[in-house]
């Protein structure tokens, strides 16, 4: 019940301090972008292009990991950078409590803007705007062209499938950079190079490495429901006959590597001593 009380208040404090952060508001305006470019983009691509492509390259592979990123490197490194640690852990108090607490609190608004960022994109795409906006020009032949309305349509499963992979993307990512803060003072800038380099390396090249990224599990929610998501990877030279889990098996592994690292982390913070520079 201890562990408990503890992990509660830590959630609760969490929650109030990223509430009133100024890292809210970028986060917030991150998720914003992939709404507003659907928006735009919407009004001349079909959405059933449109939502794989920007579902599968901005939001999953850019804003998703950059909101967490920044939300989850809160959960220990801020309070390293603010001295404030030793308040906490010079009181009887449960070190992994306030890890797990810190994190589910971040876990929570890192989804919540992921999930919002994402279902956003499917509204922009799919919302039926006026006018001439629901037209698009297309060539026939010999110089002619017709109007064509666009088709803003989603097959079944796409929407599904785009915001379960935000979700799951939200829940690793944010782990990934708070457990990294457990060893770490530069956690973000870890959790950066991480991402953006050695997975996006990882992420995009063949064989079998592919399997060492969480985008490789993530693509997996998209192309099980949707042959367009797995012709957007075969048009690239290097993904070209990827073979991708179903969306059952991906979140199998990964939930087996959430629950590996969030142990790991746990256990470190507990041992770990934490030096405070002037």
């Amino acid at each position: 019940m201890h562990f408990l009380k503890t992990a509660w208040l830590m959630s609760r404090l969490q929650m109030r301090s990223l509430v009133l952060s100024r890292r809210l508001l970028i986060c917030v305006l991150l998720a914003s972008a992939p709404i507003a470019i659907a928006w735009f983009a919407g009004g001349h691509q079909h959405a059933t292009d449109i939502v794989p492509f920007i579902g599968m390259f901005l939001v999953l592979q850019v804003v998703a990991p950059l909101i967490s990123l920044t939300v989850g490197s809160s959960v220990v490194t801020e309070e390293l950078e603010n001295r404030t640690i030793t308040y906490i852990f010079t009181r009887p108090t449960d070190r992994a409590a306030f890890f797990l607490g810190r994190l589910a609190s971040s876990t929570v608004v890192s989804t919540i803007l992921v999930t919002i960022s994402s279902a956003g994109v499917i509204w922009a795409a799919t919302y039926p705007q006026a006018g001439q906006a629901n037209f698009k020009r297309e060539r026939i032949r010999r110089g002619a062209h017709e109007m064509v309305e666009i088709v803003r349509d989603l097959p079944e499963g796409l929407a599904t499938g785009l915001i379960a992979a935000s979700v799951v993307a939200a829940i690793m990512y944010t782990l990934i950079s708070a457990g990294l803060g457990v060893f770490f003072r530069r956690a973000m800038i870890l959790s950066l190079v991480y991402t953006f380099a050695i997975e996006g390396f990882l992420a995009n090249i063949p064989g079998s490495t592919q399997k060492l990224s969480v985008q490789f599990y993530l693509r997996s929610f998209l192309t099980d429901v949707h042959e367009m998501s797995a012709s957007i990877l075969s048009e690239i030279p290097m993904l070209t006959g990827t073979t991708l889990y179903t969306a059952p098996e991906a979140l199998t592994r990964l939930a087996a590597a959430y629950s590996v690292f969030l142990l790991i982390s746990a256990l470190g913070i507990r041992t770990r001593q934490y030096m405070m520079t002037s």
